[in-house]
């Protein structure tokens, strides 16, 4: 067999294959339009937003005691329950 009569017995299979990867595609995107929708991702979307707000807060008070500590010379500092708090980072 020919080298084109070979690739002209698979494009009938690629082209199928191709329409049902299409139809896929556009079944996924009707399904994720349709979960957009539904008040559940709504509530986890705001819930994230929360939640990267609360790290965005977080991170500014770890910042605003590390400055504190650098600002009156402190690498380490023993807290009232024991707890150590050091300026160096740890892995």
């Amino acid at each position: 067999m020919l080298p084109t009569e070979q690739i002209q017995g698979i494009i009938p299979s690629i082209q199928i294959s191709a329409l049902n990867n299409s139809q896929l595609l556009t079944q996924i995107a009707e399904l994720e339009a349709e979960l957009k929708k539904l008040p559940i991702t709504q509530y986890i979307h705001d819930l994230k937003k929360l939640l990267k707000e609360g790290e965005s807060v977080e991170q500014q008070l770890r910042d605003e005691g590390a400055n504190i500590m650098l600002l009156n010379g402190l690498k380490q500092m023993k807290m009232l329950d024991g707890t150590i708090i050091s300026l160096s980072k740890t892995p």
